[in-house]
């Protein structure tokens, strides 16, 4: 009897691992092929228009990867398009209203084009995904107080 409960365990151990290792985590989710190296090369060596093609073609690909827009409006906004940034942002949080990086990032987009209250409504969304403790709310927390600190 104990054999088969082992056994049993075992199986449900190897079709979870399975699943898991299928669907990844984070950012590898979605990403069957080497364009997320490609892709994080690009954004690393601040190539974007590059970075913002590559992204485009993986899109084509998979519609409903939210970490595919995040990336896309990080790499609009380090170009300096904040409203195709906002935009990407805005698709990865429609796809994933809990996607962390991406609260963060279209804070910052507003930040930087001047809507704070907007941007303290995704520091207010982060805090309540994450009790404020992770570094997304962090960051953006940060980069708010920078602002205000900048102001006075």
């Amino acid at each position: 009897m104990l054999r088969f409960l082992l056994s049993i365990l075992l199986i449900f151990f190897l079709i979870n691992f399975n699943h898991a290792a299928r669907e990844g985590t984070g950012y590898n989710r979605g990403f069957k092929n080497k364009n997320l190296a490609i892709i994080n090369d690009l954004l690393d060596s601040k190539n974007y228009k590059k970075s913002i093609t590559l992204i485009k073609l993986e899109i084509k690909k998979d519609r409903s990867n939210a970490d595919l827009y995040n990336y896309l409006g990080y790499a609009y906004r380090k170009s300096g398009n904040l409203e195709l940034s906002i935009q990407s942002y805005k698709e990865a949080l429609r796809l994933n209203p809990n996607h962390l990086e991406a609260h963060n990032y279209i804070g910052v987009a507003y930040i930087t084009g001047g809507k704070i209250d907007k941007a303290k409504h995704h520091l207010k969304i982060l805090k309540e995904l994450c009790e404020s403790k992770c570094k997304e709310y962090k960051s953006l927390e940060a980069k708010l107080n920078n602002t205000f600190n900048n102001e006075n």
